[in-house]
């Protein structure tokens, strides 16, 4: 189905249902509404036209027959998941594109939480590729809310087949904190085939992140004009008996709704399909992006973490995000704790860090160290945040285990640890072991 819009009708922003992020209430994905005559959306009537497109969660447009245009839909999310290499942001927002019927302009609406962006550029490849042109298709304001962009057929073809994305700079990551691929919502211009997800499960990917002993790996196809999710996950070690297995909404260390809910066994490895008509109807406009963009995490709940004992982010990439906790170092009292949130590239050569703690005393910098003997380990981005909460960046990764720099190697053995060194702890009031869960084949 088409979307349709009016042109002479008065556009008004809705904001969907909040999603919780972990220390921060965001609302999520700004979706349009068409009202007539300052009237909400309603349900359709004979000889109205319904634009589901632009409707909130039970909210349907009524505009008379002849006011309809054919218009087409483009939608994107924003992430740090998203971009190459990926960011530990938490920052979030959307981007709906309304592309007239002749093809030549395009009508875009954009909101999002990241403060103070540098740079809003569209540019082309497909998910997990970074910039195959090289240059910029487009330079956007991100300071605008609205604003258009000259199109013709080809970058509309490019557009609908999900061949090109956004991506949202900011001081912290010049080249893109955030990135949106964007894909057409009308699902009769669904692609052929189906995309494959891969995400390692861990209590260290959810949010708050929590010490289960358990791991395990998940793939995930999706087929979108089939209608099918193929699933298989393989675990072991949980703490709990399984009690609910679902995929829900959200980005790294973003908590978020249900998507869809898969068949709840006990045993640790299992596979099969879910029809996804069964998704739950306030995700259901978005599925197919938010599956395609990164944006959604399998849960596994069980007897003894109910909120989820272990989470998988599912991606498009090898890259794979884990949370480490800060807490107090040894023999220092303090009430503060933390949590350094990392996201290793799926080239292995980086790794993305953010910080957020609890820490009242002044702060007297931050260190990375290795080893019994403490060997400093060099990550400028890392020292030049002086430990900051909310501080983020990212950390070169080095072969050579005696070098200055850290290793994956490091992060496998956990041989790495943070400090963050206060006035009152100036060897580290918050201190943490930088350890990956581990990666299952």
């Amino acid at each position: 189905m088409l979307a349709r819009t009016n042109a002479s009708s008065k556009v008004m922003t809705n904001t969907a249902a909040p999603v919780h992020k972990r220390r921060f209430t965001l609302g999520v994905a700004a979706a349009l509404s068409i009202v007539v005559g300052g009237s909400a959306c309603t349900r359709p009537t004979v000889g109205y036209c319904v634009v589901e497109e632009d409707c909130e969660l039970n909210q349907f447009c009524s505009l008379p027959e002849q006011e309809c245009v054919t218009a087409t839909v483009i939608r994107g999310e924003f992430s740090g998941s998203q971009a190459l290499p990926p960011t530990a942001s938490d920052r979030s927002g959307s981007f709906v594109l309304r592309i007239s019927s002749d093809q030549s302009v395009g009508n875009w609406t954009l909101s999002h939480d990241l403060p103070n962006p540098t740079i809003l550029q569209l540019r082309a490849g497909k998910i997990g590729q970074g910039n195959i042109a090289g240059i910029p298709l487009a330079q956007l304001d991100p300071a605008q809310k609205s604003g258009t962009l000259p199109l013709d057929p080809d970058r509309v073809r490019a557009l609908i087949a999900g061949d090109l994305y956004l991506v949202m700079g900011s001081a912290s990551f010049p080249n893109g904190e955030l990135r949106a691929q964007l894909i057409g919502s009308d699902p009769a211009q669904a692609q052929a085939g189906s995309v494959r997800l891969i995400g390692q499960l861990s209590g260290q990917q959810t949010a708050p992140s929590n010490p289960s002993r358990g791991n395990g790996i998940i793939s995930v196809d999706y087929n979108e004009t089939a209608g099918t999710l193929n699933y298989n996950f393989n675990m072991t070690g949980l703490d709990g008996g399984i009690t609910g297995l679902h995929i829900h909404r959200g980005g790294f260390n973003i908590n978020g709704k249900h998507v869809l809910d898969l068949p709840t066994v006990s045993q640790l490895s299992s596979n099969g399909t879910v029809d996804t008509s069964t998704v739950y109807k306030e995700q259901r406009q978005l599925m197919s992006l938010l599956l395609r963009s990164g944006l959604t995490y399998f849960n596994v709940h069980t007897s003894n973490v109910s909120t989820g004992e272990l989470r998988a982010q599912l991606l498009p990439t090898k890259a794979l995000p884990f949370n480490v906790a800060l807490t107090p170092a040894m023999g220092v009292s303090s009430a503060a704790l933390g949590e350094i949130a990392l996201f290793l590239d799926e080239s292995q050569t980086r790794v993305a860090f953010r910080i957020t703690h609890t820490i009242t005393n002044p702060l007297m910098g931050i260190s990375l160290v290795r080893g019994a003997t403490d060997l400093t380990v060099l990550c400028p981005d890392l020292q030049k945040s002086m430990g900051t909460s909310g501080a983020q960046g990212s950390c070169p990764l080095g072969t050579a285990p005696a070098g200055p720099q850290l290793t994956v190697a490091d992060l496998m053995s956990g041989a790495a640890r943070i400090n963050i060194q206060t006035k009152v702890a100036a060897m580290g009031e918050l201190t943490g072991v930088l350890k990956m869960p581990p990666i299952t084949q």
